[in-house]
C-alpha cells in the first residue's frame, strides 16, 4: 500500500508566535517537543494519516480483499514515517512568514516537491519489503518507475494540501496573536490616557480647594481655614491610595464627596445642605471610576453655592432605572441659566474629563447631561450601565 503525505499541523506558543512577528524563528527551537502547539500539530498529523490507513484498509474489506490485514505492521510504520516527513513544513512556514506571497509559496512548492520524493523513496522499501517489487535492481526498473511516479503523485497531492493548511493555521494564529497585541496596546493606551485625564482633574480641584484657603485666611477665619487643610490632606490621601483606573464602589466615591463637601461646609457654614436619597442595591454593588462625581458636585458649589446669598440645598442620589444607574447632582441656586454653561459644551475642564473619563470606560453606554430645573436650580447626571460590565 502506498501512503501519501501527513495532514498539516496547526499552532503555535505565544512565544513563537512574538517571535515569528519579529522574524525568522529556527527550526531547532519550533521542532521541540517543550512547544505545546507544535505537538499539537504532529498528534494532528498523525491522527490524519492514520485516519487514511483505516481509510484503506475498509475500502480493503469493502472490496473483499483481506490480505491486507497481515501487511498491516509495516503498513503502520510506514504511515508514521511517511508523516513524520512533513513536519518540517511547520518551521519552515513560520521562518517564511515575513516573505512575500510569491517567494513563501515558491519555497514550499519547492518544499512539497522534496517531502514526496521522500515519501514515494519510503513507499519502494515498503514495497519491496511486502514483495510487491521483486527487488531494487534494473531488472525491475519499469516496475520501479510505474509504482514510484503513481505514489509521487498521490502524495504531492495531498502534501500540498497539507502544507496550504499548515499555511492558513499558521496565518490564522498570526492574525488572532496580532489582534490581542493590539487590543493589549490599545488597553494600555487607555490606561495611559485615563490617567492623564485624572492628573488633569487633580490640579485643577486643587487649585480651586487652596483659592477657598486663601479666601478663609484673607477674612480671618483661621481655625475654619486649617481645618478645610485637614480635609484637604485627607481627601487628597485618598486619591493617592487608588490607582487611575481604579472601579470602585458608589459608597467609596460618596465617602470621598464627603469628605470634600466637608471642606466646602467649613468655608459655606449653614449657606449649604447636602441631603442624600441612594438606592441601597447601589451603594456596595454600583462600580463606578473614582472621582468622577467630584466635579459634578465642584461645579455645584462652584456655581450655585458661590453666587447665591442665601441657602442652598444640595441633593446627592443614585437610583436604577431599566438596565443602568442614574446618578443626580441637584441644587436649588438661584444663579441665571446664561451663568452656567450650556450641556453641550460642559461646564469646564472638570465636566469636560468626566465625559472623556465616561467615554472610555463605558463608550456609548454612558452619558453625562446637564439641565436647568424648571423650579430652579441645576442638575447634573450621570447614567452608566448596571450592573456594571466588567
Amino acid at each position: 500500500m502506498a501512503i501519501g503525505s501527513p495532514a498539516p499541523g496547526g499552532g503555535r506558543g505565544r512565544d513563537q508566535d512574538v517571535a515569528c512577528r519579529r522574524g525568522p524563528v529556527s527550526w531547532g527551537d519550533a521542532l521541540l517537543w517543550q512547544d505545546r502547539d507544535f505537538r499539537q500539530s504532529a498528534w494532528m498529523t498523525f491522527s490524519l494519516w492514520l485516519l487514511v490507513l483505516f481509510a484503506y484498509g475498509v475500502g480493503e474489506l469493502i472490496a473483499g480483499r483481506y490480505g491486507f490485514l497481515a501487511d498491516f505492521p509495516i503498513d503502520f510504520v510506514a504511515v508514521l514515517i511517511v508523516a513524520s516527513l512533513v513536519l518540517p513544513a511547520y518551521p519552515l512556514v513560520l521562518a517564511l512568514g515575513r516573505r512575500t506571497s510569491v517567494e513563501r509559496w515558491a519555497v514550499l512548492g519547492v518544499a512539497c516537491l522534496l517531502i514526496s520524493f521522500a515519501q514515494s523513496v519510503v513507499n519502494m522499501f515498503e514495497n519491496r519489503i511486502l514483495g510487491v517489487i521483486p527487488a531494487l535492481s534494473a531488472d525491475h526498473f519499469d516496475l520501479i518507475r510505474q509504482r514510484f511516479s503513481r505514489n509521487f503523485q498521490g502524495h504531492l497531492y495531498i502534501t500540498f494540501a497539507n502544507v496550504a493548511l499548515i499555511a492558513f493555521i499558521v496565518q490564522v494564529r498570526r492574525s488572532a496573536d496580532g489582534a490581542v497585541a493590539l487590543a493589549e496596546a490599545r488597553a494600555a493606551a487607555d490606561r495611559e490616557r485615563l490617567g492623564a485625564l485624572r492628573l488633569q482633574l487633580n490640579p485643577h480641584f486643587l487649585f480651586n480647594a487652596l483659592n477657598s484657603i486663601s479666601s478663609l485666611i484673607t477674612v480671618g477665619r483661621h481655625r475654619e481655614a486649617d481645618e478645610m487643610i485637614d480635609l484637604l490632606s485627607d481627601f487628597l490621601r485618598g486619591s493617592l491610595e487608588t490607582s487611575d483606573d481604579t472601579l470602585v464602589t458608589l459608597d467609596d466615591e460618596l465617602a470621598t464627596i464627603e469628605t470634600y463637601l466637608g471642606m466646602q461646609m467649613v468655608r459655606f457654614g449653614e449657606r449649604l445642605n447636602v441631603g442624600y436619597e441612594i438606592d441601597p442595591s447601589l451603594a456596595d454593588q454600583l462600580r463606578l471610576p473614582n472621582f468622577v462625581l467630584q466635579p459634578l458636585v465642584e461645579n455645584a458649589i462652584k456655581y450655585a453655592v458661590a453666587p447665591t446669598p442665601g441657602p442652598v440645598s444640595l441633593t446627592i442620589s443614585a437610583r436604577v432605572a431599566g438596565q443602568n444607574a442614574v446618578l443626580e447632582i441637584s441644587d436649588d441656586g438661584r444663579a441665571r441659566a446664561e451663568d452656567r454653561p450650556s450641556n453641550v459644551t460642559g461646564m469646564g475642564i472638570g465636566l469636560t474629563n468626566t465625559r472623556e473619563r465616561l467615554a472610555m470606560q463605558y463608550g456609548e453606554a454612558a452619558r453625562l447631561e446637564t439641565e436647568q430645573r424648571p423650579e430652579g436650580g441645576w442638575t447634573s447626571r450621570i447614567v452608566i450601565p448596571f450592573p456594571t460590565p466588567e
